[in-house]
């Protein structure tokens, strides 16, 4: 791939182009030197001539000393003319040969004026940025009366982690401002490996001026006044790039109030520069702009590998440098994406691979942290001993043996270093939460083990995780004290005095779990083995429920469940071991491990009935505990798609819930018998209004019910609102994260196809990649971003679903992806993952799984869809007939109604192909409208058989 040119360099056209009008100028300036001589002489010997005349020749002398006399001043103008080209050409700087070369600060101009070529996204940030500076720049046209005016250059400070995109983003703004300066553009770098001297920036900017070397001044203070003397009264624009410390700026700063400076650094230096209201904190892009970046420097179409080109930027922390140096390997090596993602797969060579090109984000780090005092390095360090991903000021009073209001400022610092990122407040307590890079997180991770191979004596880690765990077990047991007071209370050097925030965190304990997941697995597979903590672990256990994380394997979490079960053993209490195994159920249910979730619902069922055949005094928290474990296998049972015996188990599991006397229980079953009856129905079936004083679970599924209805109904973007508030409610929950990236790209997909009148479908003498809609109904250029938001949540889906181990759930995020791709035209990129799924399809844990029919209805549906974009007609008729048959036989009337729209409006476009007769086609269909109207008849007028209906030829005549 091309280099990017320095700034101060340009191309040999635009060094032609300005050295011929540079000589142009300067010839004509000549000639206009020789005229005037040539004028003035002729005009003075006139003159003289004149005057002997007018003496009448008597005095020849006399008019020749006249002559002379008014001629004398025309060699000092031409000296003066002389002069002036020559402060020209001794302004302009000369190659070492002693050729002329163009102002450095025009080139600098004419390079970054024009965009980087790679430089996707960011346009919010742009945007920003340029109404930023008209703000600035009109407050400098106010009267100095007036209170908001102000003086000095417009100063705009962007500040962020390395890597983020910085200087580029500066670059771009400053292509969008070069024609407001016509003094010129410079860019200066205040790095270059290390904080470079005063001196020597201000020496390099006025050489870019054009100053010969030997007329700037050798000490900063003269070349500076140097500096504000040339750019006084100039309209001048300068990048100040990769500044180190606020000195370095102010040392170089222009004075003039025309000038502009943009100023990109590490730390927010906004406040020492006064420009507090020009400054931008910029975080790494969004995932579809890291995307773009990756796509534009690699060359490829990110959508035809989405699954790999998504986990690519992932795994560089969305950070710009990191995805351009991984994509230069696709662009320079000859890899794919698939290789690449597998290259960062491994965390211990990471770093090391993504070093390439001249980038690399480990020097950066290793800058940074050299800058770090005090406790400050070592906090960096052993945070990474934390296995949530995000975490409160508080654990570091553990970690490094402090109080909680230094841990509070020790945090702030990291933060304030672009080492720590924020990750908003904690749902419960409120606190600010914080959040490593994960690139920031591998470097820290080896930076500990540098100390412990350094001075094995003096080992940070060991003492440092006893005391988080002691911390955390110490915050648990208070947190279930306030829940339970009969639970006691440990003592703890760690939990300050204040108690509200423990009161806060156990009032909302669904969110608190989320959050700190994997720290609350620590808890339990690390705590002492012995009868004072077994309370405390299984009742923990029992609270994990059906969340998902990603840091913590299947297996330490099943074994986490596991010690949970045998703690409440040790306790002897068969009620908490029944709850410890209702919630593993919910895991397995989560992770779609349906065997073994019904094996453990068996096991709860059996010690609920000897529970209650023992005469236990907590009827109604058995009678709890039997509604649960019925919702627990409707749950299951709709997950798998077989939607009939959901039904059967959420009629079981409401009396149920009735005789527990529960609200939790009863609104959980309301919501998902709403869900239920969308798919058996082809009605829009609302749930409640998901409020805020509902629980967490109802809250989540009432988005998810709601944006169904929406859907439904093509009220699209309520229906998307809906999910992206469930997907705010799901941070820290991989299983509902993927769940809501499988609806939205089903969102997106059933929205371009509602608004595409034959869907998209190829005709066969239309080219190749353009759809066909019905005349005067042309929206594929509108609608066309939505087939790329498809690909991009069903590849999110399916790479969340492969993370936490659920094949299943990847397979069926798989075969939506195809049909986005299919729809795309992107028939490839379709072909390659439809293998992947057929390939999948045949191991055990999905060809056995109870979940395999309705698995094998979608691939079949999405295998019909390719095949009809792919123009074979027979196979595309016979696959999708096959699919409204199998989702018959589970009973999801609503994707079979899917299949019988995308056949109707295939045959739109296309002949009925010859091998799959047409009497063939009208019985299968008729058939399968009769058995969807007979469950529920719906829009009657809209469903009727294919049969039945006129065709655009007798709709016209009637």
């Amino acid at each position: 791939m091309p280099s990017t040119p320095h700034p101060r360099s340009g191309n040999a056209a635009s060094t032609t182009s300005v050295r011929s009008r540079l000589r142009r100028w300067t010839r004509a300036r000549r000639r206009s030197a020789a005229q005037f001589r040539i004028l003035v002489g002729a005009g003075l010997t006139g003159v003289g001539g004149f005057a002997a005349a007018a003496a009448g020749g008597a005095n020849f002398w006399l008019s020749l000393f006249i002559g002379a006399v008014t001629a004398a001043p025309v060699p000092l103008i031409d000296g003066i003319v002389r002069d002036q080209l020559r402060r020209h050409r001794d302004f302009e700087p000369r190659r070492p040969g002693g050729g002329r070369r163009r102002s450095p600060a025009t080139s600098a101009q004419e390079a970054n004026s024009a965009p980087l070529s790679t430089f996707r996204g960011r346009s919010r940030e742009i945007a920003q940025l340029l109404q930023l500076h008209r703000s600035e720049r009109e407050a400098r046209r106010r009267p100095s009366t007036d209170s908001q005016a102000r003086t000095g250059p417009v100063v705009i400070t962007i500040h962020g982690k390395p890597g983020v995109g910085k200087s580029d983003l500066a670059r771009e703004l400053a292509a969008h401002l070069a024609k407001e300066y016509k003094a010129g553009l410079i860019y200066e770098n205040f790095g270059f490996g290390g904080p470079r001297p005063a001196a020597e920036i201000v020496h390099s900017i006025l050489l870019a001026m054009g100053f010969p070397d030997k007329a700037i001044p050798t000490d900063a203070i003269g070349a500076a006044h140097m500096l504000r003397s040339v750019t006084a009264g100039k309209p001048w624009l300068f990048v100040f790039d990769a500044a180190r410390h606020h000195d370095q700026v102010l040392q170089v700063m222009p004075t003039n109030i025309r000038c502009t400076v943009i100023v990109t650094s590490r730390r927010d230096m906004s406040a020492a520069l006064n420009a507090a209201s020009s400054a931008m904190w910029l975080d790494v892009p969004s995932v579809e702009e890291s995307l773009d970046i990756l796509s534009a420097v690699a060359a490829v179409d990110w959508r035809t590998d989405a699954e790999a080109a998504l986990e690519v930027v992932e795994l560089c922390g969305m950070l710009p440098l990191a995805i351009k140096s991984a994509a230069e390997r696709v662009a320079i090596d000859g890899t794919n994406l698939r290789h690449v993602a597998d290259l960062l797969r491994r965390r211990e060579t990471r770093l090391t691979w993504l070093e390439h090109g001249g980038r690399g984000v480990e020097e950066r780090y290793r800058s940074e942290y050299a800058r770090l005092v005090g406790h400050l390095p070592k906090a960096f360090c052993v945070l990474t001993l934390l296995k949530s991903p995000t975490f409160v000021p508080w654990v570091l009073s553990p970690l490094l043996d402090v109080g909680n209001h230094e841990a509070e400022n020790i945090m702030a610092s990291l933060g304030a270093a672009q080492l720590l990122d924020e990750a908003g407040q904690d749902p419960a307590s409120g606190v600010a939460r914080y959040r490593f890079n994960p690139l920031v997180h591998l470097y820290a991770q080896a930076e500990l083990r540098k100390h412990d191979e350094s001075a094995p004596d003096a080992e940070w880690e060991a003492p440092a995780r006893q005391r988080l765990n002691d911390a955390y077990l110490a915050l648990t047991g208070a947190v279930l004290h306030e829940i339970d007071a009969s639970h006691p209370r440990p003592p703890s050097p760690w939990l300050s005095g204040d108690d509200r925030a423990i009161a806060a965190v156990a009032a909302r304990p669904e969110e608190t779990v989320r959050a700190e997941y994997d720290n609350l697995i620590g808890v339990i597979n690390n705590a002492p083995t012995d009868l004072a903590l077994a309370g405390l672990r299984w009742r923990v256990a029992a609270r994990l429920r059906g969340c998902v994380s990603v840091t913590s394997t299947q297996k330490e979490i099943i074994d986490a469940f596991e010690l949970g079960a045998s703690a409440a053993d040790l306790t002897q209490n068969p009620l908490g071991r029944i709850e410890v195994l209702l919630a593993n159920a919910s895991y397995l249910v989560a992770v779609e491990r349906y065997q073994d979730a019904f094996d453990a619902l068996e096991q709860a069922d059996k010690l609920t009935d000897q529970a209650a055949a023992a005469g236990s005094d907590n009827l109604s928290t058995i009678a709890t505990f039997r509604a649960r474990a019925a919702r627990k296998r409707a749950e299951a049972y709709a997950q798998m798609g077989a939607y009939g015996l959901a039904d059967v188990f959420i009629d079981k599991a409401v009396p149920l819930a009735d005789a527990a006397g529960g609200d939790l229980e009863r609104r959980l079953l309301m919501v998902m018998r709403a869900d239920l009856h969308q798919v058996s129905s082809l009605d829009a079936t609302v749930s409640a209004d998901p409020g805020s004083d509902l629980h967490d679970p109802i809250r989540f599924r009432s988005h998810l019910n709601r944006s169904e209805a929406a859907r439904r109904k093509r009220i699209w973007r309520s229906a998307e609102a809906e999910l992206l508030s469930a997907e705010r409610a799901s941070l820290g929950d991989a299983r509902r994260l993927a769940n809501v990236h499988y609806r939205l790209s089903r969102l997106y997909l059933a929205r371009w196809c509602q608004s595409m009148p034959n869907l998209g479908i190829t005709d066969d003498e239309a080219s190749a990649g353009d759809s066909v809609p019905i005349p005067g109904s042309d929206r594929s250029g509108e609608l066309r971003p939505l087939l790329t938001k498809a690909i991009l949540r069903s590849a999110e889906a399916a790479l969340a679903f492969h993370r936490m181990g659920n094949l299943v759930g990847a397979v069926r995020a798989q075969c939506l992806h195809v049909r986005a791709l299919a729809a795309a035209n992107l028939l490839l990129a379709a072909e390659r993952t439809v293998r992947d799924v057929t390939a999948q399809l045949g191991r055990p844990e999905v060809r056995w799984a109870p979940v395999y029919p309705s698995v094998r209805a979608r691939y079949t549906r999405a295998y019909g869809e390719m095949m009809l974009h792919r123009g074979d007609l027979g196979a595309a008729w016979e696959l999708l007939v096959r699919a409204s048959e199998l989702f018959a036989q589970n009973k999801d009337w609503s994707s079979q109604a899917e299949c019988l729209a995308l056949m109707d409006a295939a045959q739109r476009v296309h002949p009925y192909p010859q091998r799959y007769g047409l009497a063939a086609i009208n019985q299968a269909l008729d058939g399968a409208f009769e058995t969807l109207n007979g469950k529920d008849s719906g829009d009657a007028a809209h469903w009727q058989p294919i049969s039945q209906r006129r065709s655009p030829a007798e709709a016209h005549t009637a």
